[in-house]
């Protein structure tokens, strides 16, 4: 089974990850998402292993050479949509980095594209996969504090000089709620179920002189059948801070639960705080291998990933203008 890796600018350590459980699966070829990127540091660190995985500068001439079964495209982020809807064309699996795509027109392209062609396709939402928000995902489905009634999420990310020089523009970088606050959209989504309507606001103050890229920003939203949210979202974390701030609260008709920095806690009516058994970590890649094969099931679907990917770019319009949005409207 040859895999592929397109681009070097996101979170492809979870396909070479994937890589080492999966001894039927060779890494046949990286290649440049564009001419400008540069992949030297994943070609220098598979150099000494036992099959290499072949250089490209060009990524459709990897593709026509290489025939991949499937793909982790992780190049700058104005390019995941374009070279998804490409791998999708000529029949190859896709794991993409998130945003999925930039706009709307990008997404119901990249939508039915993966329509037709039959082939597997979800993003890089690997939260799901961090054992704290599993359980209280499953805590949640379980019934464990009656019907969830609100979520208070965070995810926050430290800042550098050493960021691309493509997050200071905006139709490079997509913007911070697409690139930071989707991981809390979507275990929000995950755990509560469909948006109904949605704003937002975020601000460029503090963000380093890199241009339009947002440092912070607040997300609140009512859920289709039940319940409110909020997600606030940041670049702001310190660098000395070395504790996971990623976080959530789940308030139901019978207790709440948090997950947070490797813990799962629940608290009723009726008992103390407890800890929730947290499962060993899996990886996202495997699983959506195995599941594009027939083998098993992976944590996020495609449509999962285009609904989350609409309510972060309708949240991103509602900060931009300043008005309350339904999710529907965009459908």
């Amino acid at each position: 089974m040859k895999i592929a890796l397109i681009g070097a600018c996101g979170h492809q350590g979870y396909a070479l990850n994937a890589m080492r459980l999966m001894p039927e699966a060779t890494l046949c070829a990286i290649a440049k998402g564009d001419e400008s990127e540069n992949i030297s540091t994943y070609m220098n660190m598979l150099k000494d292993s036992v099959n290499p995985p072949k250089s490209y500068d060009c990524w459709k001439t990897m593709l026509d050479k290489e025939e991949p079964f499937a793909v982790s495209v992780s190049p700058k982020y104005f390019l995941h949509q374009k070279i998804s809807c490409e791998c999708l064309r000529r029949g190859i699996h896709v794991m993409s980095e998130k945003p999925v795509a930039m706009n709307f027109d990008e997404l119901a392209e990249l939508e039915e594209t993966w329509r037709k062609s039959g082939k597997g396709f979800i993003g890089m939402h690997a939260m799901r996969y961090h054992p704290e928000f599993r359980a209280a995902y499953e805590a949640v489905k379980s019934g464990l504090i009656g019907k969830p009634l609100l979520i208070n999420s965070q995810k926050s990310y430290s800042f550098s000089m050493e960021r691309p020089e493509f997050y200071k523009k905006r139709e490079l970088f997509g913007g911070t709620i697409c690139w930071v606050a989707i991981h809390a959209l979507d275990w929000t989504y995950w755990m509560m179920g469909h948006f109904d309507t949605i704003f937002a606001t975020h601000t460029t103050e503090g963000n380093w002189n890199y241009g339009s890229c947002e440092s912070s920003g607040v997300i609140a939203f009512n859920f289709r059948n039940f319940g409110q949210g909020t997600v606030n979202f940041d670049f702001l974390k310190a660098h000395k801070d070395t504790v996971p701030r990623d976080f959530c609260r789940i308030a139901g008709e019978k207790g709440t639960i948090e997950a947070f920095n490797g813990h799962a806690r629940v608290i009723t009516h009726d008992e103390i705080v407890r800890e929730l058994e947290l499962k060993p970590g899996e990886n996202i890649f495997k699983d959506f291998l195995d599941e594009v094969r027939g083998k098993g099931k992976c944590l996020l679907s495609s449509e999962d990933t285009f609904e989350v990917t609409r309510i972060a770019l309708a949240a991103r319009q509602s900060a931009d203008t300043g008005k309350v949005l339904k999710i529907n409207d965009f459908i």
